[in-house]
């Protein structure tokens, strides 16, 4: 696997283990489970280690963008579906626009 392929595969699992801590933040500040918000905690910090880690084979600005539009995607797929929160369109929209910058961003 191509240094690059691993750098792509560790920024999209740390977008996604830290929207999955996000959400935990969220369930913690609604049912007050302390469980909720260690947990959360601790896969928000072992996604910035892995993000650390991916900085070897890629660069910032393309690691911070692939973890915020991934972490940004998936919480407005939680925040629909397990939290039942009203999504405006322009979330959707952002959404959009943000996975065709992504995109936009990795052709060469």
């Amino acid at each position: 696997m191509s240094g690059r392929t691993v750098f792509l595969i560790l920024a999209f699992f740390t977008g996604l283990l830290g929207a999955c801590g996000d959400g935990l933040f969220t369930s913690w500040a609604q049912k007050d489970k302390v469980w909720h918000l260690v947990i959360g905690w601790i896969m928000c910090n072992i996604a910035l280690g892995i993000l650390a880690y991916a900085l070897k084979k890629g660069t910032l600005v393309e690691a911070t963008v692939i973890y915020t539009v991934v972490s940004d995607v998936l919480i407005l797929l939680i925040s629909m579906f397990i939290f039942k929160e009203a999504v405006s369109t322009r979330a959707y929209y952002g959404a959009i626009i943000a996975i065709l910058g992504a995109v936009m961003m990795q052709l060469k």
